[in-house]
């Protein structure tokens, strides 16, 4: 039953996709347009740019629909742990520095490479790196780790914002749930097939006020566990 639910909105998620792509198309290219023709101190120029802001944050909606939908085969490459980190971290400046969160990197070294998808690895990284921003809040913290477990290759992503309340953790891998105001609930469910697709799996540990220890930590860390090896999980 859950499988073919899952499968109805996936169908209902491309066509959804599909109808939306070309419309906002036109609206991109005729904004850019109206743009490149008003003056530069027009009145009418900052209300244009909202509307590209806006018509952006939809076309990544668009996209995050589409990958929702999209099941593909995964083409696994040797690629450097190093590598997949440093480009997750460059495609989520613009949130690292949005929430002004200082991030430090835990890489162990001497990693091997990992076999993936790179780009779908890295949308993987993205997403979590942009949850835990989001979550760390304003001068807040974030952790990357990758290291080595035995057959494994382990990513981890911590952060040190309020928690996941004990009653919201087992729906956070549904499709469309969300505690974001203009989130779309779809990236840790993309990431979850992502990851699912490698042979690995996701796990989260998250503690608020209700459940923290004697220090008063709170937070929420991802481990994401891909093989090195040939395991699977």
């Amino acid at each position: 039953m859950q499988s073919e639910k899952l499968a109805s909105l996936g169908l209902l998620a491309a066509g959804v996709a599909h109808e939306l792509n070309n419309p906002l198309t036109s609206i991109v290219m005729n904004t850019h347009l109206a743009l490149e023709e008003v003056g530069a101190e027009a009145p009418i120029r900052a209300e244009l740019r909202k509307i590209d802001a806006d018509a952006g944050r939809c076309r990544r909606i668009v996209e995050d629909l589409r990958a929702f939908a999209h099941v593909r085969q995964v083409e696994r490459v040797p690629t450097a742990v190093d590598a997949l980190v440093e480009q997750a971290l460059a495609s989520t400046a613009h949130d690292v520095d949005r929430w002004a969160v200082s991030v430090r990197r835990e890489l162990a070294p001497g990693l091997p490479k990992v076999p993936c998808d790179p780009a779908r690895l890295v949308q993987v990284l993205v997403n979590l790196l942009a949850n835990a921003a989001y979550a760390a809040g304003e001068g807040g913290r974030v952790v990357v780790r990758a290291r080595r477990e035995d057959a494994w290759l382990a990513f981890e992503v911590e952060d040190d914002g309020p928690g996941i309340p004990a009653a919201l953790r087992s729906k956070i891998y549904d499709p469309f749930f969300t505690t974001k105001p203009d989130g779309t609930g779809l990236g840790l469910s993309i990431s979850h097939g992502i990851v699912s697709e490698h042979g690995g799996r996701m796990e989260v540990e998250s503690l608020t006020r209700e459940d923290a220890g004697p220090d008063g930590r709170t937070g929420t860390t991802v481990r994401v566990l891909v093989p090195v090896d040939g395991a699977e999980a």
